[in-house]
């Protein structure tokens, strides 16, 4: 009896302490949202002048990668002794594990947060290059490399537009 006692308590406790984390979570998040929408309307209240400001150019990223890479290869997941069967369907566990990130990384780019992106990319790479090469696997090594220190909007909707067209042809190559 006393031992249910405890572990009822226990559990109370551990539901407890997560209904608080969740509630911080949130009040961290409407903070946040609250102080980027001040931020915008006191650059939006500041006073402009006529005067000319001397321009910003930001260098584009000229140093692209092809994007022209080979079709993934399972072959670390055989060399591991796994049969064709287990191989392809650590494949499609991956594919899954992409296709519930895209929706992340594409919240993440609507904001921007390339830090975000970056953390979601860099959980896709490890699995992808854990299973193979070659495919998507080299695609987000390069796209989770250029988020590490790449700033460029455009730059990082060019390899998310190519990271939807890889997964596409890996769907189609395990299908």
């Amino acid at each position: 009896m006393f031992f249910y006692g405890t572990l009822l308590i226990f559990i109370l406790l551990i539901i407890l302490i997560i209904y608080n984390e969740y509630k911080n979570e949130k009040n961290y998040k409407k903070e946040r949202e609250r102080k980027r929408y001040q931020n915008t309307r006191q650059n939006e209240s500041k006073i402009t002048t006529n005067a000319p400001s001397p321009s910003i150019r930001i260098k584009p990223v000229t140093s692209f990668p092809q994007f022209n890479y080979p079709p993934f290869n399972h072959a670390r997941l055989i060399a591991m002794g796994l049969s064709q069967e287990d191989a392809k369907e650590f494949v499609n566990e991956l594919i899954s594990q992409i296709d519930a990130q895209i929706p992340l990384i594409d919240e993440a780019m609507k904001i921007p947060d390339f830090n975000r992106m970056e953390r979601l990319t860099h959980s896709l790479k490890g699995s992808a290059t854990n299973l193979g090469n070659g495919g998507i696997s080299d695609l987000l090594v390069d796209f989770n490399t250029y988020l590490k220190g790449g700033r460029d909007f455009s730059a990082a909707q060019t390899y998310f537009a190519h990271l939807k067209y890889y997964l596409k042809m890996l769907k189609e190559q395990y299908d």
